[in-house]
């Protein structure tokens, strides 16, 4: 089930970001990232390693398969039906900085997030703004018009 992200704090001119995981163990996940980059469709794999000392794993180093550590993301609150998220996003190389999405399965996206989620995202900050509307599902759809370049800021 894709995730997408319906909410974030992100200061970046992307819109209708989605993750659809590819390969997935107690230690790692692999998942493409897609969105649009000013009207440009950019997607490219992450590797997310899961911390060993987080019980629960909550808490990943993301990078390029294979490749170097490029920041974390961390789940800070999850709905009890799974299908919400609210995650702290903190690159370091080769961009820097700190945001917070509320992100929400592809299954249940057309609802929006629950009420829980969303006010636990509402804590975490006073603006944010919305990535994903209706049309965003069309990204789903592979074209040969796709960038894979790395992280935009």
């Amino acid at each position: 089930d894709p995730i997408w992200t319906y909410n974030t704090t992100q200061k970046a001119d992307i819109a209708c970001k989605v993750d659809t995981v590819t390969n997935f163990s107690d230690r790692a996940v692999i998942f493409n990232r897609t969105y649009y980059y000013k009207n440009t469709r950019v997607s490219f794999a992450i590797e997310g390693v899961f911390e060993p000392r987080e019980r629960p794993a909550d808490k990943m180093r993301i990078g390029m398969p294979g490749g170097p550590v490029e920041g974390w993301e961390e789940l800070l609150y999850l709905s009890q039906n799974n299908m919400c998220g609210v995650f702290k996003v903190m690159l370091e190389n080769p961009v820097v900085g700190t945001w917070f999405d509320l992100r929400v399965k592809n299954s249940s996206v057309e609802k929006g997030p629950d009420k829980n989620c969303s006010d636990n995202f509402k804590t975490h900050t006073t603006t944010s703004r919305r990535l994903y509307n209706s049309t965003c599902q069309s990204i789903l759809i592979p074209t040969k018009n796709t960038s894979y370049v790395r992280w935009k800021a």
